[in-house]
């Protein structure tokens, strides 16, 4: 009989706070291996010799503050592990700041315990997925010039951005945009949930199963979306397309300060500001186009 033990995923929880670590140690122990220090020093430190699934790091920090720790640790070669900042400086400002340095999330004190489980789940699973995948099958993939997928499930479009990704230079930042326009257009465009659904949903901690659900529905469920990649000369382009009825495109394309604190709504303008060189939506945005420039120069 073949028996497989799972392995908790790591977590290392940033905080200068010992009362604040203790509840998050509480809400997620059962189900990640935690490593816990109150500094950015001992953060780095200790990034270097464990190999976490992820990182939760608060801002405001004796010493070296947390956009410090992050700015540091992604500026190091090969370093992929997510960054969650979990924090109580709540403007728009330091929000818009943290995504921008390259953090996967930026959640507020006090957080709820169901929302906290579900962003600490997606973002190791997708960095357990990355590494898991085979270097000699994604080093073949990237000679690929043309190809043409269909996708319909989350894990597919992970899957498939994945791979897309590791046609592209900086292939991280690359993968989390396709991330999000994918899943753009499985959950708002074939399945249709709204941004107002989706936020209850987080809330809830209950937004993968709502999709698997839908994915069950026989007329939703039989939808597909496409994914096109060309590789020119020049660029890399990717053109993505879901049935559905589009939505308000325009207002996701730049970071807003009214969505700073909600659960969701700031992965197009993360994808338009730093994943793709051109990002481009069509008719009535079930169809865009994302443009990764190929330098030369070296």
């Amino acid at each position: 009989m073949n028996m497989e033990f799972k392995v908790q995923p790591k977590l290392l929880l940033v905080d200068d706070d010992p009362s604040h670590i203790d509840i998050i140690a509480n809400i997620l122990s059962s189900d990640y291996d935690i490593s816990v220090t109150t500094c950015g020093e001992d953060a780095l430190k200790l990034s270097e010799e464990i190999a976490f699934d992820a990182i939760i790091l608060d801002v405001v920090m004796p010493g070296m503050d947390g956009y410090t720790v992050c700015e540091t640790l992604l500026s190091r070669e090969n370093f992929h592990t997510p960054i969650v900042f979990l924090t109580s400086n709540d403007s728009s400002e330091e929000i818009e700041r943290g995504l921008e340095l390259g953090a996967t999330y930026y959640l507020t004190k006090p957080t709820k315990a169901k929302r906290l489980k579900a962003v600490i789940k997606t973002a190791t699973e997708h960095f357990q997925f990355v590494t898991q995948v085979e270097d000699k099958y994604l080093s073949s993939f990237s000679l690929l010039d043309k190809a043409t997928f269909t996708f319909r499930t989350l894990a597919e479009a992970r899957s498939l951005a994945s791979l897309v990704s590791e046609m592209c230079p900086i292939s991280k930042n690359v993968y989390l945009g396709l991330c999000e326009l994918m899943v753009n257009a499985i959950e708002h465009g074939n399945l249709g949930i709204t941004y107002e659904e989706k936020s209850a949903l987080n809330e809830e901690g209950i937004w993968e199963q709502e999709v698997s659900g839908r994915l069950s529905d026989p007329v939703l469920g039989a939808r597909k979306a496409s994914l096109e990649v060309v590789r020119t000369q020049d660029m890399i382009k990717i053109h993505i397309k879901d049935q559905g009825d589009g939505f308000e495109w325009k207002k996701y394309m730049t970071f807003d300060p009214e969505r700073a604190l909600h659960s969701h709504g700031r992965g197009i303008a993360m994808a338009n500001g730093m994943s793709f060189d051109e990002l481009v939506y069509q008719g009535n945005g079930n169809s865009v186009i994302a443009i990764v420039k190929l330098d030369h120069s070296e």
